[in-house]
């Protein structure tokens, strides 16, 4: 009876040790990777990927949040190195954001407008019943 109170014992100790262990590595994995990724943000150039700027009229929930990684396959480089936007990002956005729109009722109205070579603003209009809702999408390199 003592051998077995004594094997118990030993196992769950060994256990318990073990679980700590796992959790605490764990947790300062999550740590490492979190600093990696603020450091790759601090550290990361500005002048050498393209940024995607988000401006809203009014913070609305149904719209999504876009990614610049996504869009910049279509920001091309001319001869002189200046980066500007190909005219299908415009499709690919609103397919995009027609996508991953949280709300399927009501009505999306969108207009753009191309300032320059390298800047687009997207407008939207979001409208159900009384509720009308504004985005504004500035993307820019």
């Amino acid at each position: 009876m003592k051998r077995i109170h004594k094997i118990t014992i030993a196992l769950s100790t060994s256990f318990a040790i073990v679980g700590t262990g796992y959790g605490i590595y764990i947790l300062t994995n999550k740590q490492k990777q979190n600093n990696t990724l603020l450091e790759n943000e601090i550290l990361k150039p500005k002048q050498q990927k393209p940024i995607l700027n988000e401006l809203s009229i009014k913070r609305t929930d149904p719209f999504p949040i876009l990614d610049a990684s996504y869009f910049s396959k279509f920001v091309k480089e001319n001869k002189y190195g200046e980066y500007f936007l190909d005219k299908k990002i415009i499709d690919e956005i609103l397919k995009d954001i027609i996508r991953r729109f949280r709300n399927h009722k009501g009505k999306l109205d969108v207009d753009y407008e191309q300032i320059k070579d390298n800047e687009i603003i997207l407008y939207f209009k979001y409208t159900l019943e009384n509720d009308i809702r504004f985005k504004k999408y500035h993307i820019k390199v």
